[in-house]
């Protein structure tokens, strides 16, 4: 089989399994200022304490964090009394927007964030975190830097690249300059039900194990197949923006991600004021360790850095996506976020950078 026909594959099997993403009922919906409406999923908690913001990734939707409930990370916050709100981001799951063709990166953060957050605030909620993934922290990154509110207390940025390395290039332009193959076909294959493929957990088994693609998206050692069926039914948006992916091959070729503005994500972390938590996975293709290492030596407010491996002590090397929805990401990821975020909670917290 050619390099070229096994990656259409690869791509064709993967859209054929986002497609099957069912719908939930969200609890309300918020209007972003340039009219896109926007469908907001709580969790409960205690009023009295800090709420978490959730963002998914690019291709998610608002379960990015609750995509396999018995090991979700929504759900476990939830339960040590924190107040949880997710959301779907112009372009993904069920949010409306009129024009999707300007679907780009700088609207989430200008646009789609704050309008959440105010609705968040409307429900006298004093205080809050915001954790994101890939496209997600990306985007609370550059709120961060770019918008100055007291209520916010820190930011957890997992698996979220601002800049591209060499090596990435080399990966993933092959993919990319495919982009043109998916615009043609994915408005026909979104019209048909194949949920008999994620049904059929023998699919997910051979994905995991023979698709090359897939460990572009996360470690298979560190997904299972259960669980990624699961995913796939409830965190996988059919809908994802090509104008996004096409600022990313932008940024793939020539650098730092850079928006319609002419702002410089990279150079601009050094805004940011409020504490940040960065994580990355050891062997992340999307969001490369060197990468991460650069946003976090560019950020100048207090800081600490996470690379996920066993040379640093963890069980497993962590790809993308697994490094919330993995195996062993309930027992070695979330327990380090959650003492970062109760010791925030709590008023104390790291008091020096640490990292690398």
């Amino acid at each position: 089989m050619s390099g070229k026909i096994a990656v259409k594959l690869s791509l064709l099997l993967l859209i054929l399994l986002s497609s099957c993403s069912k719908w939930d009922h969200p609890s309300y919906w918020v209007r972003t200022e340039d009219g896109c409406r926007l469908p907001v999923f709580t969790y409960s908690g205690k009023s009295t304490m800090p709420a978490i913001i959730y963002l998914h990734g690019l291709g998610a939707n608002h379960n990015n964090f609750d995509a396999y409930p018995p090991s979700s990370f929504a759900r476990f916050f939830s339960r040590k009394g924190y107040q949880g709100f997710s959301f779907d981001f112009r372009g993904h799951g069920g949010a409306i927007c009129r024009d999707k063709s300007k679907i780009k990166i700088g609207r989430l953060w200008r646009y789609d964030l704050p309008a959440v957050i105010r609705s968040v605030k409307k429900r006298k909620i004093k205080r809050y975190f915001l954790m994101g993934h890939s496209l997600g922290g990306i985007t609370l990154l550059e709120y961060a830097a770019h918008f100055t509110d007291p209520s916010l207390i820190s930011i957890i940025a997992i698996g979220a690249p601002v800049t591209f390395t060499s090596s990435q290039r080399k990966i993933f332009l092959p993919l990319i300059n495919r982009i043109d193959f998916l615009k043609r076909i994915s408005p026909y294959l979104w019209s048909y039900p194949f949920n008999y493929l994620i049904d059929a957990e023998p699919v997910i088994k051979f994905a995991l194990r023979h698709i090359k693609l897939i460990r572009l998206l996360g470690n298979p050692d560190n997904l299972d197949p259960e669980q990624v069926k699961v995913m796939l039914t409830r965190a996988v948006s059919p809908s994802t923006p090509i104008s996004i992916i096409d600022q990313l091959k932008e940024a793939i070729i020539n650098g730092p991600l850079v928006d319609e503005m002419g702002i410089n994500y990279l150079t601009s972390l050094e805004k940011i004021k409020v504490p940040v938590l960065f994580i990355a996975g050891s062997t992340d293709m999307m969001a490369r360790p060197k990468a991460v290492i650069m946003s976090y030596r560019e950020t100048k407010a207090l800081a600490k850095l996470i690379i996920a491996g066993k040379k640093y002590g963890f069980s497993i090397d962590y790809g993308h996506i697994d490094l919330v929805v993995g195996k062993r990401a309930p027992s070695e990821i979330l327990p380090i976020i959650y003492n970062w975020i109760k010791r925030y909670s709590d008023g104390g917290g790291d008091r020096i950078r640490t990292g690398e």
